[in-house]
């Protein structure tokens, strides 16, 4: 599993990118106001 956090948005909100390399799969939480940083 890979883990990888963020900090976006102007509220400086967490964003957490949650992945599989073995399955090429991946789940965004909380991905606040800055989509093209994620």
């Amino acid at each position: 599993m890979i883990l990888e956090k963020l900090v976006v948005g102007p509220m400086q909100v967490n964003c957490y990118i949650l992945g599989s390399p073995a399955t090429s799969c991946a789940v965004v939480v909380d991905p606040g106001a800055e989509p093209e940083k994620i």
